[in-house]
């Protein structure tokens, strides 16, 4: 048998058409990483423009001139008289402009504030966290708008005229507010992040909270803590993308919670978010100043991708190159020989047919097992010249699904524990198409019906399963059950009723169902009336 397999080999690798493949995939791979704009997008900034203070003074002074309007009072009466009518439709338009004029008024206090510090400077980074509003479900909740809500009650107090802002809120809030001037003007990011941590938490005791907005109010107590023990400063590098993550995951696991659902793409969800929430944390705990985003998901907002990330990637990237590799090999490797009748030389010596046939597929998967190997590296090589071999000082670093747990692992040893679980899949690959070679002597089509018949069933059909009803059938497709690396570190599929075990056993009745017929059909074929 082992010598079987050695000529099989020699066979293959004497083909000039497979080094144009290899030649051809390491052209991809160098155009791929030249090319691709999520691979070369620069971290951009938030908004550091200066807000247009003019535009919104004039609109102030447009509004002030409706709410000053004065309104002749007129008693109420029981008819719907007009002058009633009129007078409380004065009286709401009024009211309303007045709402707006003090909405205004803090946003433009707001604006004098924001430009009061240059460009890309941690104050305008800090405040612009005002900006951002947290939905969960039905509730838009703004907690972390702490220094405009304390404009907003002093605006409120001053301006209104049926204000329902007490004189102790009021100067409750006159004081913080200068708290959080004197933090920004003396440079202390550390005093600010403090101030709102204690504003957070005095408005969690002192305000009337649903269970959802508390659990809101702690996960923004918590990015913040995170923030001031890790002394993060205020900027965009992936520090911030990474505590701002934190916060967004925490929120959308809230939501997923929530829900009162039981399907398998709903408990992926989940099972991701709290794997992003880990990560997240990790990364800021470890001050680990750039993307380690693992396959699954993308944890930094720019997602600009360096060399260990594109390496990380590798089998998800070019997967279609070791696919036409496979299908390459395994549709003339058998059919090149019958056409050209060498086949002859191997069915009349001592070996069975299907110890022949056993060999060839032996011979291609080893080559697939060299093709893999030859991308890594090509990917390797060209990643480090393109984005620097720096970043691959650090580790993978992913999320035990099983155990709730980061770790940590060799890029290496990664990519090997990645590649076998995908061996399966080209195996079967290598199986079907040899049945298919074995049925149909035109090299040329059992390459292009093999190839449609995989971009189908991996794209469409994988799609469709998602779909809960059409899943019921889906599920048992070959495509859906033969990447193992879907499970791997404790991952579970997206489809309902999936798990490793019913994978693995509808993968093995696949190969033994279509390696049996490729058999069958071999040792009945003729060959040139040689039996």
């Amino acid at each position: 048998m082992s010598k079987l397999i050695k000529n099989e080999l020699i066979k293959i690798f004497k083909r000039k058409s497979l080094y144009v493949l290899f030649f051809l995939s390491f052209v991809v791979i160098l155009f791929y990483q030249m090319i691709n704009p999520d691979q070369n997008q620069q971290i951009k900034g938030y908004d550091t423009f200066d807000k247009n203070i003019d535009l919104l003074e004039i609109s102030l002074e447009g509004i002030k001139q409706v709410s000053d309007v004065t309104i002749t009072k007129v008693e109420p009466s029981t008819d719907e008289s007009s002058d009633l009518q009129n007078y409380l439709h004065e009286l709401n338009e009024a009211n309303t402009a007045k709402e707006q004029y003090k909405e205004l008024k803090t946003e433009i206090d707001f604006a004098y504030l924001y430009n009061q510090y240059p460009q890309n400077s941690w104050q305008r980074y800090a405040l612009n966290e005002e900006t951002r509003t947290i939905v969960v479900g039905e509730n838009g909740v703004d907690f972390s708008h702490l220094v405009e809500k304390q404009l907003a009650i002093i605006n409120d107090y001053e301006l209104a005229n049926t204000s329902t802002t007490s004189l102790a809120e009021y100067q409750s809030a006159k004081m913080k507010y200068t708290q959080y001037k004197e933090a920004l003007s003396m440079n202390d990011s550390q005093k600010f992040v403090e101030l709102k941590i204690n504003d957070l938490k005095q408005r969690k005791e002192d305000i009337n909270l649903t269970e959802v907005q508390q659990k809101l109010m702690d996960i923004q107590i918590d990015t913040y803590q995170l923030r001031l023990t890790n002394q993060i400063e205020y900027t965009n590098d992936f520090l911030n993308q990474y505590l701002q993550e934190y916060e967004e995951k925490s929120c959308f696991l809230l939501n997923y919670e929530t829900q009162e659902r039981e399907d398998a793409l709903y408990k992926q969800e989940i099972a991701m978010s709290k794997a992003e929430i880990a990560l997240t944390k990790y990364a800021v705990e470890h001050k680990i100043n750039q993307d380690i985003s693992p396959v699954e998901f993308n944890l930094t907002i720019n997602n600009k991708i360096d060399a260990r990330n594109s390496l990380v990637r590798t089998f998800q990237h070019f997967d279609l190159i070791i696919v036409i590799v496979a299908i390459y090999l395994s549709c003339t490797i058998v059919t090149e020989e019958v056409n050209k009748g060498t086949i002859k030389n191997l069915v009349t010596k001592p070996h069975k047919r299907s110890t022949i046939l056993f060999a060839k597929m032996m011979a291609c998967l080893i080559t697939i097992v060299v093709t893999m190997v030859f991308v890594s590296i090509s990917q390797f090589m060209i990643g480090g010249l393109v984005f620097g071999f720096e970043s691959y000082s650090l580790d993978f670093i992913g999320y035990d699904y099983t155990s709730g747990q980061v770790f940590t692992m060799n890029l290496m040893n990664y990519l090997l524990i990645v590649g076998l679980a995908k061996l399966p899949m080209y195996l079967f690959l290598i199986v079907f198409c040899m049945w298919i070679g074995i049925s149909n002597n035109h090299i040329s089509m059992s390459m292009i019906i093999s190839l449609l018949l995989f971009l189908i069933f991996s794209t469409i059909i994988t799609e469709w399963s998602k779909n809960e009803q059409f899943s019921l059938i889906a599920r048992y497709f070959i495509t859906n059950n033969w990447d193992f690396s879907v499970y791997l570190f404790g991952q579970g599929s997206n489809i309902d009723g999936l798990t490793m075990t019913v994978s693995m056993f509808i993968y093995v009745t696949y190969l033994i169902a279509f390696g049996g017929i490729g058999i069958y059909q071999f040792n009945h074929k003729e060959i040139n009336n040689v039996s």
